[in-house]
């Protein structure tokens, strides 16, 4: 399919829209009150997510509009959405902060996965994103952000995965970090991270991938990374890693 979004779309009462993997172009209209799952990812929409989106679509539950040219910059009012679950706007051009809005809200979103890798991304992780205790996945790799991790993130203990690669964090990896009892992937690739590697990691005992190449780490690995028990791959753990392998490209 190709071709532009209809004006006439946002008089239908639909409650799911998936217009995946097309030729779609042009813009954002607006969309029906009703919806509760957008997918209109891999395609060649064009300009920004609609400022006011939070107002448009207030019982959201999923939206994907990864792997297209959407620019500008990320609108706060998503933090409206307190249905949502799956927000996914990586491989986009996407610039400026991320949202600090995440702790503006009585009610805040009962977020699982926040995809925000492969865009133009700069500033610092928000702490407010300590607020989201239900989040499980964290992806904001290829980006242009920096300075420490937040202290607010160690509230983020349903964390599976947490992808901060190629960016420019800087200064220690935080010895809090072993608060995230739920980490399988950890993923700090080509940073500016320095000093020792924290052996606080090896409290991180369900643990299966960890990368920090390409930093500025420095003395030796903890000894204590052979109790490291996760990473040992015995059969009835194969189908899991191959899964969460998928997941995370």
């Amino acid at each position: 399919m190709s071709g532009t979004l209809p004006e006439w779309l946002h008089d239908m009462p639909l409650l799911k829209l998936d217009l995946s993997h097309n030729n779609i172009n042009g813009s954002i209209p607006k969309l029906p009150l009703t919806l509760n799952r957008v997918d209109l990812s891999h395609n060649y929409i064009l300009g920004p997510v609609p400022q006011n989106i939070g107002d448009m679509v207030p019982t959201l539950e999923f939206l994907s509009l990864a792997d297209s040219l959407i620019n500008d910059l990320i609108p706060n009012s998503l933090r409206k959405i307190v249905t949502l679950t799956i927000l996914d706007l990586s491989k986009n051009m996407l610039f400026g902060n991320l949202p600090q809005c995440w702790g503006d809200s009585r009610e805040i979103p009962p977020l699982w996965v926040m995809k925000f890798s492969s865009n133009k991304l700069s500033g610092i992780i928000p702490s407010s994103i300590g607020h989201l205790s239900e989040l499980g996945w964290l992806h904001v790799n290829n980006n242009s952000l920096y300075g420490e991790l937040p202290l607010g993130l160690r509230n983020c203990t349903s964390l599976i995965v947490l992808d901060l690669g190629e960016n420019g964090f800087s200064r220690n990896i935080p010895g809090w970090i072993e608060g995230l009892e739920s980490l399988r992937i950890l993923r700090l690739h080509m940073n500016m991270f320095n000093g020792k590697i924290p052996s606080q990691l090896c409290q991180l005992l369900v643990l299966r991938i960890i990368d920090l190449a390409n930093n500025n780490l420095e003395r030796t690995i903890p000894r204590c990374f052979g109790n490291l028990t996760g990473m040992v791959l015995d059969e009835s753990s194969r189908a899991e890693f191959r899964q969460n392998g998928r997941l995370t490209a």
